[in-house]
C-alpha cells in the first residue's frame, strides 16, 4: 500500500468514526436490523442529490450516512474515476459553506490529486474556492513527482512559499531531494523561509550533517530572520537528544563567525527548552551578544523544564557581578508574563535586586498575568509583602488586570492605597486609559475622572480628553482650563483643540488667540492648523494671516505648508516664499521643491532659477528634477 493510499485510509477511518457518532446521535435504533439481501449497494448511497455534470449522483452528506453507509460511500470514493470525482467537487460549490462541506472537499480533492496531480491542480487552480487547497494536491504531488512537484509550486509562488506544502507527504529521503532542487535553483540566496522546516525534516538523517547545513545557510542569509530559525529547529532537538555532542560540534568551528551564530542560536533553542540547563551548559561560551538572545529567550517565557529555585542556585554559584545576576533573574520573572504558572515569580522576587530598572517592570508584567489566573492568591500574596517596591510592583499588575477586566474593583482598590505610584505619565495614562475605555458612558467620563484619586489626576486628563473630545470639546475644554496648570493640563488642551477645529474650526481659532505667547499658545497653533488645513485651507491661511510675527504663528504656518506638500506643493512653494523668515523659511521652501520636483519637473526646475538657497541644497534638487526628467521620458508613449 503506498502513501497516499495509506493517508487516505487514516483519513477515511477518521470520518466514519465522525459520521458514526453523529449517527449514532442524531438516529433512533432501528426496530430490526436490515438483512443482507436487502443492504444498501455503495451505488444507492450516492442517488439523493441529481446527477453531476458527469452523470454520477453526489455522495450523501454525513448527517444522511451511518456508520455502514460511510464505509461503503469512502470506498465508493476511494474507486471513483477521476471525472466523477471532479464532479462531485462542482456539486458541492453550491452546497452552503459548513465545515461538513469543507471536509468532504478535502477528501474528494486529495483523491483526485492521488490519480493525477497535475489535473488535480488545473482544477481547484480554475475555482477560486479551491485555490486553499493548492497545498493539498502539491503534497500529494510530491510523493508521486518530486521534482515536478517542485516546479509547479514555484511557478504558481515564484517566492517559493508554497513548498512548504510539499513537506508534509515525503520522507527524510526526498527531504534530501527537495534540498538539492532547492539549492539548484538558488533559493538558498533568497528569502526561505521554509528551509527552516526542511532542515528540521532532515535532522533524522544525521545531526551534526544538517547542523552543518543549517548553519552555513544561516551564514550566506545574515541579514533574513528566517536563516537562524532553520539552525534554531535542528539544535532545539540535538541539545535534548545529545547536549554534549552538539556543544562539541559548535566549539570544534574553525571559523570565529560561524562558531559565534552556532553558540547564539544554540543558546535560544536550548534556553526556550530548559533555561537552567542553557545556564550550565553555555553561559560562559557566549560573547555578549549570545548571552542577550538568551536572556530575550528567558523573558519570551517557558514551561516545560522551568526550574526558579536552581537557576537561583546557579546564578548564586557562578555569577560573580551582581548586575549580571540581577539580570538573568528579572529576565526570568519577566518571562512568567507568558507562563501557565506565573505565581512561580515568587520563588525569585526575594533574590532580585530593587536598583536594576528592569526588575520592577518584570514583576509588574508578571503580576498581570498571575492576576488574570488568580486575583486572590496575587492580592493575597502581596499582603505578605513586607518590601515596599515589591508591594507597589506587584500591584500595578494586580489593578491593570483589574482596569481591563473589573474597573469597579480597580478604582475601589485605587482609592483605598497610596497611588503615589502611579505618578509616571505612562503607567497613570494606560491605566486610566482602561478604565474610560471598560466603564464607558456610565456617569461620562468627567464622572470617572472625579473617581480617580487626587494624586493621579494630573496624569488622567490626557486620557480624559481622548475619550471626551469627540462629544463636546467647547464643555472638556471649558473644564480642563479650570483644573490646575501643569504639563499634562496643556498636552490635553492641545489635543483638544485639534478635535474642536474638525467641528467648529473658528471658535477653536478665538481659544487659541486669547492665551498668551508661549508654549501652551504654540503647541494649541500647531494642532489646529494642522486639522483645520486637511478639509479647509483658505480658512486656515485667513485665520493664520491675521496672527502677529511669533512662534505661534511660525508653527502654524509649518503645519499649514506640510498639509500642502504632496497635493499641491506648487502652493505649498508659494506659501512658503510669503509666509516664512530664515531658516524655516529655507528650510520649508526646500521641501515644497523637493515635493515639486518629483510631481513637476519642469514647474521644479523654474522655480528653482529664480529662489536663494544654499549651493548644496541647490545641487540635491537639480539631481532630483534630472532623475524625474528621465523616468518621464522613459515611460511616455513613443510618437
Amino acid at each position: 500500500m503506498n502513501v497516499m493510499r495509506r493517508g487516505l485510509l487514516t483519513f477515511c477511518m477518521a470520518a466514519i468514526a465522525g459520521w458514526w457518532g453523529m449517527g449514532m446521535m442524531r438516529r433512533p435504533a432501528p426496530a430490526e436490523s436490515p438483512s443482507a439481501e436487502k443492504a444498501e449497494s455503495p451505488r444507492s448511497l450516492l442517488t439523493d442529490r441529481g446527477p453531476s455534470e458527469e452523470g454520477e449522483a453526489l455522495p450523501p452528506s454525513s448527517e444522511e450516512a451511518s456508520f455502514d453507509g460511510a464505509r461503503r460511500f469512502l470506498h465508493a470514493v476511494d474507486g471513483a474515476s477521476a471525472s466523477t470525482l471532479e464532479g462531485w467537487v462542482r456539486q458541492l460549490l453550491k452546497e452552503p459553506v459548513t465545515s461538513a462541506r469543507r471536509n468532504r472537499l478535502d477528501l474528494l480533492v486529495r483523491k483526485l490529486a492521488s490519480i493525477d496531480p497535475e489535473r488535480a491542480m488545473d482544477f481547484v487552480s480554475e475555482h477560486s474556492e479551491l485555490t486553499s487547497f493548492q497545498s493539498a494536491v502539491l503534497s500529494a504531488w510530491a510523493i508521486r513527482d518530486l521534482p515536478a512537484a517542485v516546479a509547479k509550486a514555484i511557478e504558481l509562488n515564484p517566492s517559493g512559499q508554497l513548498v512548504n506544502a510539499i513537506m508534509s507527504g515525503i520522507d527524510v529521503e526526498r527531504a534530501e531531494v527537495l534540498y538539492t532542487l532547492l539549492l539548484e535553483r538558488g533559493f538558498d540566496k533568497t528569502s526561505s523561509g521554509y528551509f527552516q522546516n526542511l532542515f528540521s525534516h532532515l535532522y533524522a538523517s544525521g545531526a551534526e550533517s544538517v547542523a552543518t547545513r543549517a548553519l552555513d545557510h544561516a551564514m550566506s542569509m545574515s541579514n533574513d530572520p528566517w536563516n537562524i530559525h532553520g539552525l534554531e529547529n535542528v539544535l532545539r532537538s540535538w541539545s535534548k537528544d545529545d547536549p554534549e555532542g552538539v556543544i562539541a560540534w559548535a566549539e570544534a568551528l574553525e571559523s570565529p563567525g560561524a562558531k559565534s551564530i552556532a553558540l547564539r542560536s544554540l543558546a535560544v533553542a536550548w534556553a526556550e527548552r530548559d533555561p537552567l540547563e542553557s545556564l550550565q551548559h553555555l553561559w560562559h561560551r557566549l560573547d555578549a551578544q549570545g548571552k542577550s538572545r538568551m536572556l530575550n529567550q528567558f523573558s519570551n517565557g517557558a514551561d516545560g523544564a522551568w526550574d526558579p529555585a536552581g537557576v537561583v542556585e546557579w546564578v548564586d554559584e557562578h555569577i560573580e557581578s551582581p548586575e549580571e545576576a540581577g539580570k538573568i533573574l528579572a529576565k526570568m520573572v519577566e518571562g512568567m508574563r507568558n507562563s501557565r504558572h506565573p505565581e512561580r515569580m515568587a520563588e525569585l522576587i526575594p533574590h532580585l535586586d530593587p536598583s536594576q530598572r528592569e526588575v520592577p517592570r518584570a514583576i509588574q508584567q508578571a503580576a498581570q498575568k498571575w492576576a488574570e489566573i488568580d486575583d486572590e492568591a496575587l492580592s493575597a500574596w502581596i499582603e505578605r509583602q513586607t518590601d515596599t517596591w515589591i508591594r507597589e510592583a506587584a500591584q500595578k499588575g494586580l489593578v491593570e488586570h483589574w482596569s481591563q477586566n473589573d474597573p469597579e474593583k480597580a478604582l475601589a482598590f485605587l482609592s483605598s492605597i497610596d497611588v503615589e505610584m502611579w505618578g509616571d505619565y505612562s503607567d497613570g495614562r494606560r491605566l486610566i486609559g482602561n478604565l474610560f475605555g471598560k466603564l464607558g458612558d456610565a456617569g461620562g467620563p468627567e464622572a470617572t475622572l472625579n473617581r480617580v484619586p487626587e494624586s493621579m489626576r494630573d496624569v488622567a486628563l490626557m486620557s480624559y480628553a481622548e475619550n471626551f473630545a469627540k462629544e463636546d470639546t467647547a464643555e472638556l475644554i471649558a473644564f480642563l482650563e479650570e483644573q490646575p496648570q501643569g504639563e499634562n493640563r496643556d498636552r490635553a488642551l492641545q489635543y483638544s483643540v485639534g478635535h474642536w477645529a474638525v467641528t467648529e474650526p473658528e471658535k477653536a481659532a478665538a481659544w487659541v488667540d486669547q492665551l498668551e505667547e508661549g508654549e501652551s499658545r504654540k503647541f494649541a497653533a500647531r494642532n489646529l492648523a494642522n486639522t483645520w488645513a486637511r478639509f479647509d485651507v483658505e480658512g486656515a491661511m485667513a485665520w493664520i494671516e491675521t496672527q502677529e510675527p511669533s512662534a505661534s504663528r511660525d508653527e502654524a504656518a509649518k503645519e499649514l505648508i506640510r498639509a500642502r506638500l504632496e497635493r499641491h506643493p506648487q502652493g505649498a512653494l508659494t506659501l512658503a516664499e510669503s509666509m516664512m523668515e530664515g531658516a524655516d523659511r529655507d528650510r520649508m521652501i526646500r521641501d515644497s521643491l523637493q515635493a515639486l520636483a518629483r510631481r513637476n519637473p519642469g514647474q521644479a526646475q523654474e522655480a528653482l532659477g529664480r529662489l536663494s538657497l544654499a549651493e548644496k541644497e541647490r545641487e540635491r534638487i537639480a539631481k532630483m528634477i534630472v532623475e524625474t526628467e528621465a523616468v518621464e521620458e522613459f515611460f511616455a508613449p513613443s510618437s
